[in-house]
């Protein structure tokens, strides 16, 4: 990490940030002692995509989701739905989603 005095710095703020912004963390000193640094801006959220990629490829990872079959959303056989005693398969709305989170207490 380059150090430069704070005096130094005034004069040379164009160059400096040039350097920063290649990627270079410079501190700025006074009487020697760490002032304060400049260093380049980071990126905030969002997702790397190409970080991803990599990562997947370095596993031989193809998908992370197996085929969906066309009807995951089906309403739930009522041979299934048989096998809660607590509610009555006549009861049951038309999606099988819907009743599974009514009768687990989750909103949908």
């Amino acid at each position: 990490m380059t150090q430069i005095p704070i005096r130094g710095a005034a004069t040379q703020l164009l160059d400096l940030a040039r350097r920063v912004q290649a990627g270079e963390s410079i501190t700025v000193t006074e009487d020697g002692k760490p002032l304060m640094q400049l260093v380049p801006v980071k990126k905030k959220g969002g997702i790397n995509w190409e970080a991803l990629e990599a990562y997947k490829r370095g596993k031989g990872i193809t998908s992370f989701f197996g085929e969906i079959p066309a009807d995951f959303d089906a309403p739930c056989p009522k041979t299934f739905l048989s096998r809660f005693p607590f509610r009555r398969t006549d009861d049951v709305p038309s999606s099988g989603h819907a009743y599974f989170h009514r009768t687990f207490g989750r909103s949908v």
